[in-house]
């Protein structure tokens, strides 16, 4: 997916800023991606099987797993 409150400024400047979530089962994968398309600054959310690659020119990766980031493989309720 694309951060796009973090692209094009700090590491990421001049770039898009990629986030990539590694999930260790489909149903984790279920909720990150559901977490991100809730999300109005993530774009171009994408769900893949096999580590995927992006030009370094264009773009800063991050790569984040739920040590680093375990709320996002918490099923996010959006309350009304």
């Amino acid at each position: 997916m694309i951060d796009k409150f973090m692209s094009g400024w700090g590491y990421a400047e001049g770039k898009l800023n990629r986030l990539v979530f590694e999930c260790d089962t489909h149903e984790e994968s279920m909720i990150v991606l559901n977490n991100a398309l809730s999300r109005s600054d993530m774009r171009n959310v994408n769900y893949h099987t096999e580590k995927p690659y992006f030009n370094n020119k264009t773009n800063y990766v991050q790569y984040k797993n739920k040590e680093v980031y375990p709320n996002w493989y918490v099923l996010f309720e959006i309350g009304y």
